[in-house]
């Protein structure tokens, strides 16, 4: 990825996690599912989704076990939208959870809702 935009120190963590998850798999770049499943450990990003009721350990399951996803076009766009919304609310630096709010118009963001327990109301 070139030229990120500026991140905080805990996604700069997340998005090297993602690498290095892509790297094992044979790929050069991570794409969205690397970097959702890395956001799970993401000090930002992991209390968001608890706040909403995602069960962390279903949805990396869930994620691993859907195997290879359909090719994107990487990172990059989701990098650069997390930093127009950040730069909207004043904050000049993106964080796990602002990538995360990207996550969720992304194909993988599908897996996001299935990781709530079947107690949780749909609306959240």
């Amino acid at each position: 990825m070139a030229l990120l935009p500026p991140c905080s120190e805990t996604l700069k963590r997340s998005l090297q996690r993602a690498t290095s998850a892509a790297r094992a798999k044979g790929r050069g770049h991570p794409d969205p599912q690397d970097l959702l499943v890395a956001l799970i450990e993401d000090d930002d990003a992991s209390p968001v989704m608890r706040a909403c009721g995602i069960d962390l350990m279903r949805l990396r399951r869930d994620i691993e076990a859907a195997g290879a996803t359909e090719p994107t076009t990487g990172l990059g766009h989701l990098l650069q939208s997390a930093f127009n919304e950040a730069q909207l609310s004043e904050r000049t630096d993106v964080t796990g959870a602002d990538m995360l709010v990207e996550l969720f118009a992304e194909p993988i963001g599908r897996f996001l809702p299935r990781a709530r327990p079947a107690t949780m109301p749909s609306s959240i």
